[in-house]
């Protein structure tokens, strides 16, 4: 199956895939089996693991916006939250917090309540908007990908 932008593993054996087309498509692949099923159509790229589960999530577009998604290993999908802004990437810390961006904030989803509180403002480090974000697996260090400031 081509062509793979993107991909995250679930449990063993089994992987997301993020398969590039009109739209992009998130599909679900046994290793071995050689073939892969589609369980969702017009994703965004950011595939991540879920801390402690047998989960990856992903962004996907519907009429009302963007959400970010949480495809199990058995197939099964929910939603997550809504994104706050245009910006698909996210990414979670080791201890289960959800992160992403809008323009030069990081923002951590509020457990159980659908909502996003800001961590931290990059303008005020000389930063201007984040595309990329990831968390080291200790948890301690935030990488970003961010534009210059202007």
């Amino acid at each position: 199956m081509e062509p793979v932008g993107y991909h995250a593993w679930l449990a063993a054996g089994r992987v997301g895939l993020f398969v590039l087309g009109e739209p992009p498509t998130l599909r679900l692949a046994e290793t071995g089996a050689g073939t892969a099923r589609v369980v969702a159509g017009d994703i965004g790229r950011s595939l991540q693991r879920v801390p402690a589960g047998d989960a990856i999530s992903f962004t996907q577009r519907d009429d009302e916006g963007w959400w970010v998604r949480r495809l199990e290993s058995s197939g099964r999908i929910r939603t997550i939250a809504p994104l706050p802004g245009p910006e698909l990437y996210h990414a979670w810390t080791p201890d289960g917090r959800l992160l992403t961006a809008r323009g030069t904030e990081v923002l951590e989803l509020v457990p159980g309540s659908g909502t996003w509180r800001r961590v931290v403002d990059l303008a005020e480090h000389g930063l201007g908007a984040v595309t990329r974000l990831a968390v080291s697996p200790d948890g301690r260090t935030l990488a970003v990908v961010a534009d210059r400031a202007t």
